[in-house]
C-alpha cells in the first residue's frame, strides 16, 4: 500500500501532505525540497530525514488535492 509522505509545519506544527505517495521513505534522495504548505501558506524546506510515510494516510490525500 502506498503510504503519503508529510512533513511537519513549523509555525503550526501541524502534519503537512509534500504531496508524495510512496512505498518507503528510503527511496528519497538526500536533497533539500520545498512544499507550500496548505496550512500557513509558507513555502517549506525539507529533506528525507524531516518527513515521515503515513501509511493510512486518507486525509493527507484529500488535503493535497484541495
Amino acid at each position: 500500500m502506498m503510504g503519503i509522505l508529510v512533513i511537519e509545519c513549523p509555525t503550526t506544527g501541524r502534519a503537512v501532505s509534500t504531496g508524495i505517495e510512496m512505498l518507503s521513505i528510503e527511496r528519497l534522495p538526500t536533497v533539500t525540497a520545498q512544499t507550500k504548505c496548505p496550512v500557513c501558506g509558507r513555502v517549506h524546506e525539507w529533506t528525507r530525514d524531516s518527513a515521515r510515510l503515513v501509511e493510512d494516510g486518507e486525509q493527507y490525500r484529500t488535503a493535497a488535492g484541495a
